[in-house]
């Protein structure tokens, strides 16, 4: 059966947290599920035990993203799982690793909370190796001053992809400003410091 995932699901709707308990049971998931009310309750929960995956409403961190943030440093190895049912701004959306919606089907949701996270360490941000290539070669213009447009000439993608790419690099770096990119593209040498502008 494989071993037994922990699950923490802050979400103050009892429906939508049996609903998520009902999918694990159906697809006879090795899951363990606790539901839990409020940020301080999983604070206090974190400090004392190890999840593999919280599945959060995103109404939680709308306005307290410092306090995430927080939360996520002191766990480096849980992956953190937006519940989406209503619109959040793309700036809260970012925080997470991913996102499942209440329209998903079953199948997307019980591979979400199947999937285990990938343990942190150096090796992952060696190089920049945790982005893709194409990802690093937008990194690596938007290090030297380009605009999404020119990055989206210069690489014959659009500028929704640039935007894209741009999006993935801030969440998996977990740095939202070009100065903050830059320094990270150098220090990875993915970038010169000759060449930026």
């Amino acid at each position: 059966m494989g071993k037994t995932i922990h699950i923490a699901v802050l979400e103050p709707s009892v429906l939508i947290f049996e609903g998520l308990s009902g999918i694990a049971e159906r697809m006879d998931l090795p899951i363990r599920m606790k539901h839990i009310g409020s940020v301080q309750e999983l604070e206090k929960l974190l400090s004392c035990h190890n999840y593999e995956l919280i599945l959060l409403n995103p109404s939680y961190i709308q306005h307290n993203a410092r306090q995430f943030q927080s939360l996520k440093k002191e766990a480096p190895d849980t992956r953190w799982i937006g519940i989406g049912y209503a619109v959040f701004d793309s700036t809260t959306m970012a925080f997470f690793d991913e996102v499942i919606s209440i329209t998903d089907p079953l199948e997307r949701i019980a591979l979400v909370m199947r999937k285990t996270p990938e343990p942190s360490g150096p090796k992952d941000n060696e190089n920049g190796s945790l982005l893709s290539e194409r990802e690093k070669e937008v990194l690596q213009q938007l290090a030297v001053g380009l605009s999404n447009k020119e990055i989206a000439d210069k690489l014959n993608i659009s500028i929704n992809t640039v935007i894209t790419h741009r999006k993935n690099i801030t969440i998996k770096t977990g740095i939202k400003t070009v100065s903050g990119l830059t320094i990270y593209a150098v220090v990875n040498k993915l970038a010169s410091l000759d060449n930026i502008r």
